[in-house]
């Protein structure tokens, strides 16, 4: 039963985590594995999560007289405004957003707790894209975060690295988190109430994504940490949490 619960929870939380709304002068141009697939909105919109790269459009901003342009041409220019600044973000992203993705260590617990450690795996593919980007590896971010905990390594690696080409000292085993984080997930087998040790996933990142903000506060001048909450993350806070909760009581309630 409680096997049933967290693999509805992390459904839910996915789903969830792919909803978009859109005021009546907005667009998303939506990019599925690096190629345009269209144009959505306004209202509610769904995308794939860690799959769809979206770039919002303020059409009054962008798009001055959009109202009078036919569907076509709406379209075209969109596309061509999203492609543009998308390509600026990227360039931007190498020189003054961030070496690694990193966020706040109370973040970091509460987001991966309340997603069912789906939030791991987009703190996995936030760096793999700025690994990519940074170094032109012929590699797949999407895939190397699905299966993180095989890739793990080599991406603690990374991090570890650009801290010692930074002059930045840290006693970090790198190894011993990553062989910990590739066997986390098979101790779910474990009888009530050891298996939830498997949503502690985030302990082993903590020392790492601490490292990669070391290294972002030298490297980038005026850095700021992803440490605040949106409104799509106090969602996931707050009906994850009451997810997780139900799993817990229905782990230590005694039946009847």
């Amino acid at each position: 039963m409680i096997t049933i619960i967290v693999a509805i929870s992390i459904v839910a939380v996915f789903f969830l985590s792919g909803l978009m709304v859109l005021k009546e002068h907005e667009r998303i141009a939506v990019f599925r594995v690096s190629y345009f697939i269209g144009i959505k909105g306004p209202g509610l919109v769904i995308r794939i999560p860690l799959i769809d790269r979206c770039v919002r459009i303020n059409l009054n901003e962008g798009v001055p007289g959009w109202q009078a342009l036919s569907t076509e041409e709406l379209v075209e220019k969109i596309k061509r405004l999203a492609i543009q600044q998308s390509n600026e973000t990227k360039g931007r992203s190498n020189t003054v957003a961030s070496y690694f993705f990193t966020t706040s260590t109370l973040k970091l617990t509460l987001m991966s707790i309340c997603t069912f450690r789906i939030y791991e795996l987009y703190w996995f593919y936030k760096n793999w894209v700025l690994i990519k980007e940074r170094t032109g590896q012929n590699i797949m971010p999407f895939w190397r975060a699905f299966f993180a905990p095989l890739w793990a390594l080599v991406c603690f690696k990374h991090i570890k690295t650009s801290a010692e080409n930074s002059n930045i000292q840290e006693s970090l085993s790198i190894r011993f988190l990553a062989v910990m984080y590739l066997i986390l997930p098979l101790l779910w087998r474990l009888p009530d109430p050891f298996w939830l040790i498997i949503f502690f996933g985030f302990a082993l990142i903590i020392p790492v994504n601490n490292v990669a903000l070391k290294v972002n506060n030298k490297l980038i001048t005026d850095f700021r940490n992803n440490e605040k909450f949106s409104g799509w993350n106090w969602v996931a806070l707050v009906l994850g949490g009451l997810l997780f909760l139900m799993v817990l009581i229905g782990t230590f309630l005694p039946e009847v």
